[in-house]
């Protein structure tokens, strides 16, 4: 069963890791944490299998990666935020949705697969009022970004 990752840092080391890797220090910069957080991210992380060095884990300026078992987890983090999404109330033009969003990191959704290798995402979420439904009450909160 997917489940989400409870830990802020960890979601974020691995989204940063999927990207290819890198040393610790990188990671700390880029995803503006302490280095001591980080440090202590990543030995959690080796600990439990998810990560692997490329050198001696001891030695300075070792490039991390993600093992199987960590793009498992991360994968099975998306899902689980998946599952959140209500998809019984898909608007008919709907092509995605953003599933989540953490900083610079995001999960998109796809209903079909893209026409294009790339494409612009609108600066401001679509309303449900852009799309062929009538259904919407707007007195709840929560509703995913369609696209």
């Amino acid at each position: 069963m997917p489940t989400k990752i409870r830990s802020g840092y960890q979601r974020r080391v691995l989204d940063w890791l999927a990207d290819g890797g890198g040393k610790i220090s990188e990671a700390a910069k880029d995803l503006k944490l302490r280095l001591p957080h980080a440090s202590a991210t990543f030995k959690k992380m080796r600990t439990e299998g998810l990560i692997t060095v490329d050198q001696s884990e001891h030695q300075k300026g070792s490039i991390q990666r993600l093992t199987n078992k960590g793009w498992n987890k991360l994968e099975l983090d998306e899902l689980a935020r998946l599952s959140e999404i209500n998809l019984n109330k898909i608007p008919t033009n709907a092509e995605g949705c953003l599933i989540a969003r953490d900083g610079p990191m995001i999960v998109l959704g796809y209903l079909k697969k893209p026409s294009k290798e790339g494409f612009i995402l609108p600066s401001n979420p679509t309303t449900m009022e852009d799309f062929d439904s009538d259904d919407s009450t707007r007195n709840r909160g929560g509703e995913a970004d369609w696209a």
